[in-house]
């Protein structure tokens, strides 16, 4: 879990663009929750521990089936809306079992198409962002427009007969909601991400209204380690103290949560310290005094703080189990001043400190020692619900039948 920016002492009241967390009703009842776990040292719990087949970690057999039942199948995390203001921006993204070219198209569109020149499969765009009227290919030369359309051949007459419509970029299932786009790897396939979200989860990012906010620092980290490693680290609230015991650790209370379980999604309400203040204030908003960490399944958190987002996507390599890559993103309300900016920096200093020098490290020796032999089975106790809720979420994706 990554901390909160700022002074992570103090509370950062909600400002312009955060809509409440909560209704009334919904804040009272999840703060009565949160003041009886920190009362009794409880948590919301699982029915029973888990096992967990530490094999799912390192095996390639595992990880080439997750191409075929995960990934072919559902919407991932791809870009904000930020990051293609204009007609013509793009950004790229390598998933699992395609490389990606995301662009903004003419009528306002975003489309999504496999980043391959279709004349002799050379990567069409190398760069992670940018501009372009027209995509042309280093090997030959081929060009495209930014609706996917085979716009040029050089030497076309010595070239042979060839049906340009039919040599288009490959189309990829794309869609912009909640001020984010989504893509899915296997082309030809629907995507409807508010029926993939579920009803619970869908108001839930709806009423973020993410749309307005921008993206104002982003990175993506190369690490070795299982993807669903990483994503294991970012639901759980068990960790705080232990792994963070001079970041985040004193300013949140470890092992307390308040859990949702959506079916396919999880929201996991974290208290800060200074929720105390408000313990004799029953009808005070709770949104400055909490994390909200929101999993996405198969592979994004996005954390919601009073005053900005933070998002996370674990992506898979695209042939080693053991390693994978984080992308992450500080979403913020629009930046007007260099005040702001510098305060937005800190902000990004501190989520990058957190999660590259203390989380990071200890899960890449966790994932080298995954992989040793005879190893049994890890177990995931009643306190872990969001990791439970994944696993199950994992093994009910695996078990589906592949196209």
């Amino acid at each position: 879990m990554a901390a909160q920016g700022h002074d992570a002492g103090t509370v950062s009241p909600a400002i312009a663009g955060m809509t409440p967390l909560f209704d009334a009703d919904s804040n009272a009842r999840v703060a009565v929750r949160l003041f009886e776990h920190i009362d009794n040292t409880t948590c919301d719990q699982a029915a029973s521990p888990m096992l967990v087949d530490p094999a799912i970690y390192s095996d390639p057999d595992v990880a080439r089936l997750e191409q075929d039942r995960i990934f072919d199948k559902v919407p991932v995390l791809a870009a904000h809306v930020s990051e293609l203001p204009n007609a013509g921006d793009f950004v790229t993204i390598d998933l699992p079992g395609n490389r990606v070219l995301v662009v903004r198209q003419e009528d306002g569109t975003i489309r999504a198409f496999v980043n391959v020149c279709r004349h002799r499969g050379a990567c069409l765009v190398d760069e992670e962002s940018g501009h372009r009227r027209v995509f042309s290919c280093g090997y030959h030369g081929w060009a495209y427009n930014c609706d996917g359309a085979l716009r040029t051949v050089p030497y076309a007459d010595t070239f042979g007969p060839l049906d340009r419509a039919e040599y288009g970029l490959i189309e990829l299932p794309c869609e912009e909601r909640y001020g984010l786009v989504w893509v899915i790897q296997r082309p030809g396939g629907p995507i409807d991400v508010a029926a993939w979200m579920g009803p619970e989860m869908d108001e839930i990012l709806t009423g973020y209204h993410m749309e307005r906010f921008e993206v104002v620092r982003m990175d993506r980290f190369d690490e070795r380690m299982n993807w669903k490693v990483a994503e294991d680290a970012f639901i759980d609230g068990y960790h705080l103290k232990f792994v963070h015991p001079n970041s985040a650790g004193p300013y949140f209370y470890t092992n307390i949560q308040v859990v949702q379980d959506f079916g396919r999604h999880v929201r996991a309400i974290t208290p800060r310290k200074v929720i105390d203040q408000i313990r004799f204030t029953p009808d005070a908003p709770i949104d400055p005094y909490v994390t909200v960490g929101n999993f996405l399944m198969p592979n994004t958190t996005i954390l919601r703080h009073s005053d900005h987002y933070e998002s996370l996507t674990f992506v898979p390599h695209p042939t080693d189990p053991n390693r994978s890559r984080i992308d992450v993103r500080l979403v913020v309300p629009p930046v007007t001043s260099d005040e702001e900016r510098a305060l937005w920096e800190k902000n990004w200093d501190i989520l990058v400190k957190t999660v590259i020098m203390e989380d990071l490290p200890l899960n890449r020796s966790l994932q080298r020692a995954l992989g040793g032999r005879g190893l049994k089975p890890l177990i995931l106790g009643r306190n872990e619900v969001g990791n439970q809720a994944f696993h199950r979420l994992y093994d009910e994706l695996m078990a589906t039948p592949s196209f």
